[in-house]
């Protein structure tokens, strides 16, 4: 990662993994942050251990299969951070097994949260990184 002091990041399935790791890692580095998961409990423990770093960090309930959601996730973690610059979507999910054991709404859920979420991410924070310079 490069230099990151005093910006502030966006980071969606922060509750655990990737996410988490990432959110720790941001806050080391001097990075103020916005997390996000439908994981209530893990978000609220991931943000306890971030509250040791002194950075300003809010919480977010957020389900990413749903744009309105995102939009408010957006919305919000760009007036509690004026100078967020910086957005992780990194929620996702996986499924196992073989094909035919797959029916198609579990690839419709998988495919609104890893691939739909991304987009919807991308398009709801872009107004608010074209503002930063």
């Amino acid at each position: 990662m490069t230099a990151i002091q005093g910006s502030a990041a966006a980071v969606t399935g922060a509750a655990s993994g990737i996410g988490r790791a990432l959110a720790i890692e941001l806050a080391a580095r001097g990075c103020d942050l916005a997390i996000a998961d439908r994981d209530e409990a893990g978000l609220a423990a991931t943000a306890a251990e971030l509250a040791a770093t002194g950075r300003k960090v809010t919480t977010h309930r957020l389900d990413v299969s749903d744009p309105a959601q995102i939009r408010q996730f957006a919305d919000a973690a760009a007036a509690a951070h004026p100078g967020l610059n910086i957005v992780i979507n990194n929620a996702g999910v996986a499924l196992l097994g073989q094909f035919d054991e797959i029916d198609q709404a579990q690839f419709e859920w998988l495919m609104n949260i890893n691939f739909w979420g991304v987009v919807h991410g991308c398009r709801a924070f872009l107004p608010h990184l074209e503002r930063q310079k």
